[in-house]
């Protein structure tokens, strides 16, 4: 997909791992579509409370838009997110739900370091669901 132009003059190139928030205090509905549709993820108009701020942003860093493998891989290790089953060589392991959650943020994060702090909330809030 070719970049995409705003109104700001900024190009969004599509890309699943970068969040794109606008801020603006230019409030015309044409503005934000234009910004969506340039390949922002949201949008957000002055005035705005910071809390909302915060939660957009927690909510992007959260969300996973797209997820090009439905069965992730590590190794032996195979874990099917669409059935929620985890095996080695293909032998289905038995895990709770919570273990379930770890693993697959786990394994969604292959390659960068999870903290325990981040791992606790993910895992608690998936829990809550």
């Amino acid at each position: 997909m070719a970049p995409s132009s705003t109104p700001y003059g900024q190009t969004y190139l599509p890309d699943c791992e970068t969040k794109v928030l606008i801020l603006s205090a230019r409030g015309e509905v044409s503005v934000k579509v234009s910004g969506l549709d340039a390949g922002a993820n949201d949008c957000l108009t002055e005035p705005f409370h910071l809390d909302e701020l915060a939660a957009r942003i927690r909510s992007l860093t959260l969300r996973r838009f797209t997820q090009s493998d439905i069965v992730l891989t590590c190794g032996k290790l195979s874990f099917d997110t669409k059935a929620r089953i985890a095996s080695v060589d293909s032998e289905a392991l038995s895990l709770t739900r919570k273990e379930t959650g770890i693993m697959e943020y786990l394994m969604l994060n292959q390659g960068r370091p999870v903290s325990q702090e981040e791992l606790i909330e993910h895992v608690a809030r998936e829990c809550d669901e």
